[in-house]
C-alpha cells in the first residue's frame, strides 16, 4: 500500500469506528465515559497449524477447568488428595459457599471462557491468565473484525482470513438448547449498567445476538423462577449471559451491599430451571493455585499433558509491530482467545482480541492503562466457509432476530427520551428565534411575544428588553434548572441506558448532540445562534433515526409516543401563552407560533397574506394534513396505542384508550370560531379552556401509559398461571 495507502485506510477505519460508536469507559478519569476506541489496524496473523495447536489446547484447558469447578463445588477430591491446597480455595473470595452442591444444568460451570496468551522466549504460546468470571473482549473482537473487513477486504480475501460470526451464533444456540424445558428459550444479557468499562460491548453483543440487555432492576426472582419485567408483564427467563461479577448477583445470599443484584437469585438457581452463563462461582477457576496444579490434574485425570502450558511467573512478553503517529514500533502484546459451549461441545473462536502495551509489564496490557487493541487473523481456508464469498463481511456479522420482550425499564427510558428530545428541541428553537430577532430587528414589536414565551419557560424576569432577552437565552444553555440545559442533560443520560436499542446511525447522532452540548452557548455569535441551530438539526436527526425503527422495534413506538405527547403539550402551552390574552403585537405572536412549530411554509401555501388567528388555529389544532398539528399528533398516538395492544392481555379499553378517546372527542367537537373570539378584556376564555382540557387529557394519557407499561406488579395468581403455561 505504501505510507499514503496505509494512511487512507486508517482514515477509513477511524471513520467507521466513529460511525459505529465504538467506545470504552475509563474509571477514575475526568471525561472517562465513552472514550474513543484505541484500535491499531495492523493485525496479529496466525497460520492455520499454529491456531490448531491453540484450539486443541484451549478446548482441553476449559474442559479441565470445568471438571475442577464441579469437584470443588461438589465432592472436593482435589482438596482431599492435596492436589490443590485447601487454604488457597477457602481464602479465595471467588469461592461462593452458597453455590456448593447447587445442581447446574448438565453440570456446566463455564459456558464462555477466555485465556490471555503470550509467547515465551522460544516462541511457544503459554496461558498468562484464565478468565472465567465474565470474560470481556469478544464483542470488541467482532467489532474490530467488522471494521477491518470493510477497510481491507482484498487483503483478507487473499489471506483467506477465517470468519467469526458462526462462533457467536453457535454459542447462542448452545446455551439456548440447555433450557430443555422450553422450545423457545428466553435469553438475556445481564450488564452492570452504562458506566461499566465495557458497556459498549454489552450493548453491541445484545444487539448482534438479538437478545435483551438487562440490569438487575429489570429482573425479579419469584416462585423458583427468574422473571423479566416487560411492557407486557412478567416474562420468565431461561438463560442469563452474565456480565455482573458473581458476588454482586444476589444481595440476599452473597454481598448484602450490592445494588446490582436480584434478591433470591441463588434460590432460583437451586431449582435447576435457569441457565447462568457463567455459573455463579466460576471465577474460582482463575485461582493461581488451580493454574499451577492443572498440569498434574491433566496427567492424573486424563493421562495427558497440557497442549498449551501455563506461563511461569514474571513471563516476558513477545512483541509485535504497532502503529504510532511517528511510524511503527515493537510493543509487548497479549492475545485473548475465546471458547464457547456450543451444541457440539466447546468451540474456539477462529480469531481473538489483541492488546499491546507501552512497556514490557503484563499488568500494563490493559485499556485502562493505555493499551491499544488489534485484531487476530487465522489464515487459511476454513471448510465451513466454502459457500461464503471471501471478501464478504457476512460471515463476520451475527444477524439474529430480536424478541418482543421489551423490558419495561427500556420502554420507560425510550418514552422519556422522546419527551426530552422534543423538549430540548422546542427550547432551542425558541432560543434561535429570540437571538435572530435580537440581532436583526431594530423595532421593539417582537419583544412582547418573545418575552412571554421565555418567561413561561422561566428564562426571563421582570426586565423585558433586548439586552435582557439576549442574556437570558445564553444563560438558559448552562442554567441547570431550566431547559434546554436540563433536557439535554436528560438526553445524554437516557441514550446511554438504551444504547443497545439504538442503531449505529442513531448513536452517532446522539454523540453529535453531546459534543455540541458540551460547547455551550454561542458566545460571540448572537446574530446567528449557530450552536442552537446545529443542536436542533442533530436532535431532529436522532429522533428520525429512532422513529425509522418503528416497524421492527416496539421501543421506537414508545419513543415516538413520548415525543408526540411532549409536542402536543408544548403546542397547547404555546398557544395559551401567546394567544390566551390579546396583545398589541398579535401578528408578531402568530408569526412566532408558526416559526416555532415549523409551520410558516404550509401556512403560506394554504392561506395567503398576513397570519390570522382562525386559520392558524385550524392549522395548529385540527388539520390532520399538517405535519405538526395536534390532530396529527393524536392520530400518531392512536396508531402507536393500537400497535402496542399486542403487549396487552386485556381486551377492555383501559385508561390508555379512554384518555385517547377523550382527546379524539375534544378535537371532533371543537369550534374554531369560538376559540378565536376574545372578550372585552381581550381574554380568549374558550381557547384557554379548550387547551386546558387537551392538556389534562394528555397528562392523563401519559400517566396511563406509565401505569400500563412501565410499572409491573402482577398478582400472584397471574404468576402461577404464567408458570404453568411456560412449563
Amino acid at each position: 500500500m505504501g505510507a499514503e495507502g496505509l494512511e487512507r485506510r486508517r482514515t477509513v477505519i477511524d471513520r467507521l469506528l466513529l460511525e459505529h460508536g465504538v467506545t470504552f469507559n475509563l474509571y477514575g478519569e475526568p471525561g472517562g465515559l465513552d472514550r474513543p476506541w484505541p484500535f491499531d489496524a495492523l493485525p496479529l496473523i496466525l497460520p492455520g497449524p499454529e491456531w490448531e495447536t491453540l484450539r486443541r489446547g484451549l478446548a482441553q484447558r476449559v474442559e479441565l477447568l470445568n471438571a475442577v469447578l464441579a469437584d470443588l463445588y461438589g465432592p472436593r477430591k482435589l482438596l482431599d488428595s492435596g492436589m490443590v491446597p485447601a487454604e488457597a480455595i477457602w481464602s479465595d473470595p471467588a469461592f461462593l459457599r452458597p453455590m456448593a452442591g447447587t445442581p447446574l444444568v448438565e453440570g456446566i460451570h463455564i459456558h464462555f471462557y477466555a485465556a490471555d496468551l503470550a509467547r515465551d522466549g522460544e516462541g511457544r504460546w503459554t496461558v498468562v491468565a484464565d478468565r472465567t468470571q465474565a470474560p470481556s473482549g469478544a464483542g470488541y473482537a467482532l467489532e474490530n473484525r467488522i471494521v477491518l473487513r470493510r477497510a481491507w477486504p482484498e487483503i483478507m480475501r487473499t489471506l483467506e482470513v477465517r470468519r467469526l460470526g458462526g462462533f457467536y451464533a453457535a454459542y447462542r444456540e448452545g446455551i439456548g438448547r440447555l433450557a430443555a424445558w422450553t422450545d423457545r428459550p428466553r435469553i438475556v444479557l445481564w450488564t452492570p449498567g452504562p458506566f461499566n468499562e465495557t458497556y459498549f460491548e454489552h450493548a453491541f453483543l445484545a444487539r448482534q445476538l438479538g437478545i435483551n440487555l438487562v440490569e438487575g432492576s429489570d429482573l425479579i426472582a419469584r416462585e423458583d423462577a427468574l422473571w423479566l419485567k416487560t411492557a407486557s408483564g412478567l416474562e420468565r427467563i431461561d438463560v442469563v449471559m452474565r456480565r455482573v461479577d458473581a458476588a454482586f448477583c444476589d444481595p440476599l445470599e452473597l454481598r448484602p451491599d450490592s445494588a446490582l443484584g436480584v434478591p433470591g437469585l441463588v434460590e432460583v438457581l437451586r431449582s435447576g430451571r435457569l441457565v447462568m452463563a457463567n455459573a455463579l462461582g466460576a471465577a474460582l477457576a482463575e485461582n493461581k493455585a488451580i493454574a499451577a496444579a492443572l498440569p498434574g490434574i491433566a496427567r492424573a485425570w486424563r493421562g495427558e499433558e497440557l497442549a498449551v502450558p501455563t506461563a511461569p511467573p514474571g513471563v516476558t512478553l513477545s512483541h509485535m509491530p504497532t502503529t504510532l503517529a511517528a511510524g511503527y514500533e515493537p510493543r509487548p502484546m497479549v492475545l485473548r482467545m475465546f471458547v464457547a459451549r456450543t451444541p457440539t461441545g466447546y468451540q474456539v473462536m477462529p480469531g481473538g482480541f489483541v492488546r499491546t502495551a507501552p512497556d514490557g509489564e503484563v499488568e500494563r496490557v490493559s485499556l485502562q492503562r493505555g493499551g491499544v487493541t488489534k485484531d487476530c487473523w487465522i489464515v487459511g481456508r476454513d471448510p465451513d466457509d466454502a459457500g461464503v464469498e471471501a471478501d464478504s463481511p457476512a460471515g463476520d456479522i451475527v444477524t439474529l432476530a430480536t424478541g418482543d420482550d421489551l423490558p419495561s425499564r427500556a420502554a420507560d427510558n425510550l418514552f422519556w427520551l422522546g419527551r426530552y428530545v422534543e423538549r430540548a428541541t422546542a427550547a432551542l428553537r425558541l432560543a434561535q428565534a429570540a437571538l435572530a430577532r435580537a440581532a436583526a430587528r431594530a423595532d421593539a414589536n417582537w419583544i412582547e411575544p418573545v418575552a412571554r414565551a421565555m418567561a413561561r419557560r422561566g428564562w426571563l424576569g421582570v426586565e423585558r428588553d433586548r439586552a435582557a432577552i439576549e442574556a437570558a437565552v445564553l444563560a438558559a444553555y448552562v442554567e441547570p434548572s431550566v431547559d434546554p440545559a436540563t433536557a439535554l442533560a436528560a438526553v445524554r443520560r437516557l441514550v446511554r441506558y438504551v444504547r443497545n436499542r439504538l442503531s449505529p446511525a442513531a448513536w452517532a447522532l446522539a454523540r453529535r448532540v453531546e459534543d455540541l452540548d458540551r460547547r455551550g452557548a454561542p458566545h460571540g455569535a448572537l446574530e446567528g445562534g449557530e450552536n442552537a441551530a446545529a443542536l436542533v438539526v442533530a436532535l431532529d436527526g436522532l429522533a428520525s433515526a429512532i422513529v425509522a425503527e418503528v416497524g421492527s422495534d416496539g421501543g421506537a413506538r414508545f419513543f415516538d409516543l413520548g415525543r408526540r405527547i411532549e409536542h402536543a403539550q408544548a403546542g397547547c402551552d404555546r398557544l395559551a401563552t401567546l394567544l390566551g390574552r390579546r396583545i398589541a403585537a398579535e401578528i408578531e405572536a402568530l408569526e412566532l407560533i408558526l416559526e416555532l412549530d415549523q409551520a410558516r411554509t404550509p401556512y403560506r401555501a394554504r392561506y395567503l397574506g398576513t397570519p390570522q388567528i382562525a386559520p392558524l388555529l385550524h392549522l395548529s389544532l385540527v388539520d390532520d394534513g399538517a405535519a405538526n398539528s395536534l390532530a396529527r399528533d393524536v392520530a400518531a398516538i392512536a396508531e402507536h396505542v393500537q400497535a402496542l395492544a399486542r403487549f396487552g392481555r386485556s381486551r377492555r379499553p383501559g385508561p390508555v384508550r379512554r384518555a385517547l378517546r377523550a382527546l379524539e372527542r375534544i378535537l371532533a367537537e371543537v369550534d374554531l370560531v369560538a376559540l378565536g373570539r376574545a372578550d372585552a378584556q381581550g381574554v380568549r376564555t374558550g381557547l384557554t379552556e379548550f387547551l386546558q382540557r387537551v392538556g389534562a387529557e394528555l397528562a392523563a394519557l401519559s400517566d396511563a401509559l406509565s401505569r400500563r407499561y412501565f410499572v409491573q406488579a402482577l398478582p400472584a395468581t397471574h404468576l402461577a398461571q404464567e408458570r404453568r403455561a411456560h412449563a
